[in-house]
């Protein structure tokens, strides 16, 4: 469900934000953990997933869905979760908290 496009300019790049809210679980989880993000038209070519400003380890991706591990060096707090596919398009974050 696209709710609007928002374009932002970062390091002189281009960046097409959608307005897509991406159902996951679990919303929080121990380093080393699994999180699975549910979706449509993720694309079938991996993209690339953050906590925060962190790249995490895509294990799983997929047209409608994404699995990723919390890295096992990260803080305990919350974090948004960005999805960025194959094309650019970066979706959104939604919070993620990673708990001891």
């Amino acid at each position: 469900m696209t709710f609007g496009t928002k374009l932002f300019h970062s390091h002189r790049v281009l960046i097409k934000l959608e307005s897509i809210h991406f159902p996951f679980t679990p919303s929080s989880g121990k380093r080393k953990s699994a999180v699975q993000i549910a979706g449509t038209a993720f694309g079938t070519v991996s993209g690339q997933v953050w906590l925060g400003v962190v790249p995490v380890k895509v294990t799983a991706w997929s047209n409608g869905s994404i699995t990723f591990t919390v890295p096992s060096g990260m803080t305990y707090a919350t974090y948004p979760i960005t999805v960025v596919n194959s094309q650019g398009q970066a979706l959104l974050p939604r919070a993620f908290t990673v708990v001891r």
